[in-house]
């Protein structure tokens, strides 16, 4: 029986070194994957991999331009083995604006119909206080929801609807619009206010054409040390992005004791239909 098992193994010895005998010599074709390339053995019956390594692209080359709307195609070649890799490419436009492209961007009739998101950030002691409002306007409709936040904790909500002459003031995130009953009020908050006396007089901006100055890097205006007028508002700093002749974002910092941090963002110009509480409770009833 012994003698059996060590012929069997001796047979099964042989038979391999005889199968690895052969020197692997490569292929004249490399093969590749998403991030490696290698040449396969010429023997089209040995599975040896030769010269496996990652791909080495070059900087990348955009081949389709992206358009509003439509994405782009960039375009990377791998100088080794020639394998493209592509990757989307999103729409940015880069706009530089006059003074009159630039009061258009701020007339207040843009902000009519949109959605903001305005975050007002201050910083006291070892307190962070942020107040984050989002608004969501459609012509007479507006829909005000504000989260205050200290700290990372959530300690204050606050939601507003006004719809003509009534208005419905939402205490908790869980009440819904059937859940409260409006009531006639003189106070109209209309879509403009986004960018009004809410948000810090940001449309005064459209005065101070002449104070920014167009910053390639960033694709945004910059202006420092900005007042308006007898100087009620005034900034340590301020950046506006603008595109296809509309206000994208604003990022300021204003100029007092304690100064407060701003992020403003806008967004479904035309397009914003108001999401107010209760709203998917009255569609299921």
């Amino acid at each position: 029986m012994k003698r059996i098992l060590l012929l069997t193994f001796l047979v099964c010895f042989v038979i391999l070194l005889v199968s690895c005998s052969h020197s692997h010599e490569k292929a004249e074709e490399r093969i590749h994957n998403e991030t490696h390339h290698w040449y396969p053995c010429s023997d089209s019956e040995c599975d040896a991999v030769l010269e496996k390594v990652e791909h080495s692209f070059t900087a990348g080359v955009i081949t389709t331009q992206p358009t509003p709307s439509s994405d782009g195609v960039k375009t990377y070649l791998c100088s080794a083995c020639g394998y493209l890799k592509r990757q989307s490419v999103k729409y940015e436009s880069v706009y530089t604006a006059d003074d009159t492209t630039w009061r258009k961007a701020f007339a207040l009739s843009n902000f009519s119909n949109i959605t903001a998101v305005i975050e007002e950030i201050r910083r006291m002691d070892e307190t962070v206080h942020t107040t984050i409002s989002t608004v969501q306007a459609n012509g007479g409709r507006v829909y005000i929801e504000t989260v205050v936040v200290q700290n990372g904790k959530e300690t204050g909500y606050e939601g507003k609807l006004q719809d003509g002459n009534y208005m419905w003031i939402f205490a908790d995130k869980n009440q819904g619009i059937y859940d409260v009953n409006p009531e006639l009020t003189n106070e109209v908050v209309e879509g403009s206010a986004v960018l009004n006396s809410r948000s810090y007089g940001f449309d005064r901006l459209a005065d101070c054409f002449s104070k920014f100055t167009f910053n390639e890097s960033t694709n945004s205006y910059e202006a420092y040390d900005l007042t308006f007028g007898s100087g009620e508002f005034g900034y340590s700093s301020v950046s506006v992005k603008v595109q296809d002749g509309r206000v994208v974002s604003i990022q300021a910092v204003t100029d007092e004791a304690i100064p407060t941090e701003i992020n403003a963002t806008y967004s479904d110009y035309g397009k914003t239909v108001p999401t107010v509480p209760g709203a998917e409770k009255a569609e299921n009833e």
